[in-house]
């Protein structure tokens, strides 16, 4: 999972550059990090009361990777289709700015059960 970290903070870094947005999955990724980093701590009794929300948190930080990178790829891309990849990015931004914040939920519903020693 180390690896795959670091690799979507290189896709947000590659990102931010020219996708100011890609900000918000970096914030996203640093806290599924820390929550997992957690998960390597408790029990496997709390990994299985949490692993639903923890996957669905997880999927989330990842689609925002794709997202940022796909946001990157067609601003580079877009004089040569420029409604084509205005959509793109348009939907990046929908994703970045209105699903990925659901992170937040997640991480907060996961977090807890770990205070509770669940």
């Amino acid at each position: 999972v180390d690896a795959y970290f670091t690799l979507l903070q290189d896709i947000f870094a590659q990102a931010r550059a020219v996708y100011p947005l890609a900000v918000e999955g970096e914030k996203a990724l640093a806290t599924l990090m820390a929550v997992t980093r957690q998960m390597t701590e408790t029990g496997p009794t709390t990994k299985a009361d949490v692993a639903s929300d923890y996957l669905s948190l997880f999927g989330l930080v990842a689609l925002a990777g794709e997202w940022a990178n796909m946001a990157r790829v067609a601003l580079a891309k877009r004089d040569a289709d420029p409604a084509f990849h205005d959509d793109k990015i348009q939907t990046a931004d929908f994703y970045l700015r209105r699903i990925l914040p659901r992170h937040l939920g997640l991480a907060a519903m996961v977090q807890a059960a770990f205070n509770a020693g669940a």
